[in-house]
């Protein structure tokens, strides 16, 4: 009887010690498929639930089989029919057709899938310095994150489709990601960037370059927005599908990229009279020196549409005949889908439209083009 409780005794130890090729030590709720990066450090490219109860928080270890952690996430994978499979650490996946996300992620699991749902707390161990692509996707339950301070890169859209998580803060060391770490109509409650952070800092909810001279992201909600003159350049996407009411554009702006003022309603831009390098003509914000559009702002009147034949509220666009260039930067304010632009009319005065030139992806499905030109000038 003695030696079968001998036995007994040395094989808890050996459970106990004795690490699993993908299970933390200590953490027997959850398992870890990791990949090697380098010889003493990994990737967690998945984690698995093994249990309903208890598992509201997950702290992910610093070491598996005596790797070091340094990333978390398996990242975008591109397959062979083109399609890219978005896939977070849970295992959860969707499909991407072209540029239409179906919003259903799925998962081989119909238990995984439930218990990641219960997910309420991360805490990522110090070692990490990359959070991966779409690496906390759609975990509704999710409400804090503790980012370590060796952190450098955060995958685009690592915490989409999130929308219990509001407050976060991006440590010091973070450079690559930042600005895309979630979806555009996501605001967070309380978003804050070290003050030891070289790049970026927060102010009155916007996130500036380290400098102040560009905006990256409105973070929170805001429904007025005003653009200090220090500010040079409006980085693309920048307050896409944000609900705003109004935008003050500082003496100082001088770019606007792809989409930085394509908000989710029709809302008021006001252009500082003192600015050198913009101007505005009717519904229309465009460079002074080449005369390119850069702002497009709808306006709305009663049409009858076919084949209803009712007469409905419909947002047009004018372009101004100041107008002589369509580039590649441009935002058409109002990108909702109450909102978007039926009609664009195009005058004569427009001479260059640089090749690939669209805005198909800011107005109506349906938008009907009204061009005074046969053809134009294309530049690459």
């Amino acid at each position: 009887m003695k030696k079968y409780f001998v036995f007994i005794f040395f094989l808890l130890l050996m459970c106990i010690f004795i690490p699993g090729t993908a299970q933390a030590k200590g953490s027997s709720a959850f398992e870890y498929e990791t990949v090697s990066e380098g010889e003493n450090a990994c990737c967690i490219t998945e984690i698995r639930i093994k249990k309903d109860k208890g598992i509201s928080v997950l702290k992910i270890p610093g070491t598996i089989n005596g790797k070091i952690v340094v990333s978390i996430g398996p990242g975008l994978r591109d397959e062979k029919n083109d399609d890219p499979l978005l896939q977070n650490v849970f295992g959860l996946y969707e499909w991407v057709d072209g540029d239409q996300s179906y919003k259903n992620w799925s998962c081989d699991s119909k238990e995984q899938k439930k218990r990641t749902m219960k997910i309420e707390k991360v805490i990522l161990p110090d070692s990490v310095k990359v959070v991966k692509e779409y690496c906390f996707a759609t975990l509704k339950g999710l409400k804090t994150v503790k980012l370590p301070k060796s952190l450098t890169t955060i995958g685009e859209s690592a915490f989409i489709t999130t929308p219990r998580l509001k407050t976060i803060n991006i440590p010091a060391n973070v450079k690559d990601g930042v600005t895309g770490m979630k979806e555009a109509d996501f605001s967070w409650r309380n978003f804050t960037v070290s003050r030891g952070n070289p790049y970026y800092k927060m102010k009155k909810g916007m996130m500036f370059s380290k400098d102040g001279k560009a905006i990256y992201e409105l973070m929170i909600s805001k429904k007025n927005i005003r653009i200090p003159d220090s500010v040079e350049t409006l980085k693309a996407g920048a307050f896409y599908n944000k609900s705003i009411e109004s935008v003050y554009l500082g003496a100082g702006v001088k770019e606007i990229e792809y989409g930085a003022l394509s908000t989710k309603k029709t809302c008021k831009v006001t252009l500082s009279p003192s600015n050198p390098h913009l101007a505005r003509a009717g519904m229309c914000i465009y460079h002074r020196k080449n005369k390119s559009l850069l702002v497009g702002i709808p306006k709305s009147r009663y049409e009858n549409i076919w084949p209803k034949i009712t007469k409905q509220k419909v947002y047009y666009l004018k372009i101004s005949r100041k107008i002589k260039k369509l580039d590649n930067d441009i935002s058409i304010v109002g990108v909702g889908k109450k909102y978007r632009a039926r009609k664009v009319y195009i005058p004569k005065s427009v001479e260059t439209i640089v090749y690939g030139w669209s805005i198909s992806e800011f107005v109506h499905k349906k938008c009907t083009y009204v061009t005074e030109r046969n053809y134009w000038t294309f530049q690459p």
